[in-house]
């Protein structure tokens, strides 16, 4: 069973609970305090993926230990928050992905394939449920 859906519709088919994975838009001179700002946070993108909510726990038992040291709303840092905003920057992108090639989670190229893109921007979010 797949953990990840690439598209918002796909994911909306099944449950509206989810976690949301989008890329981080904002201009890299922004402050993180901005960057993690609710304010800044927009929801259902269609380039975003998605992690149904049956597969949460399955998410954080197989990815939990590749995406650490975010930075949540109160600019802290650590293990992903599942209830709140987690920034990551773009020079973590290559761990995460050597990691995933070393561990092979569930959906894992996927989730390469799209961070790969996320290089391209200013980092990524996992905004939690």
């Amino acid at each position: 069973m797949s953990i990840i859906f690439k598209d918002y519709n796909e994911m909306k088919k099944h449950n509206t609970v989810f976690i949301e994975i989008q890329y981080c838009k904002l201009r890299a001179s922004k402050s993180i305090k901005k960057k993690v700002a609710v304010r800044n946070m927009k929801y259902r993108l269609l380039d975003s993926l998605y992690i149904h909510s049956s597969d949460i726990e399955k998410f954080y038992d197989e990815y939990g230990e590749i995406f650490v040291d975010g930075t949540y709303n109160n600019q802290k840092t650590g293990f992903i928050d599942p209830y709140g905003i987690n920034y990551f920057q773009k020079n973590q992108i290559n761990d995460f992905i050597n990691h995933m090639l070393e561990s092979k989670p569930t959906d894992y190229k996927i989730m390469i394939e799209w961070l790969k893109q996320a290089l391209e921007f200013n980092g990524f979010y996992i905004l939690g449920i």
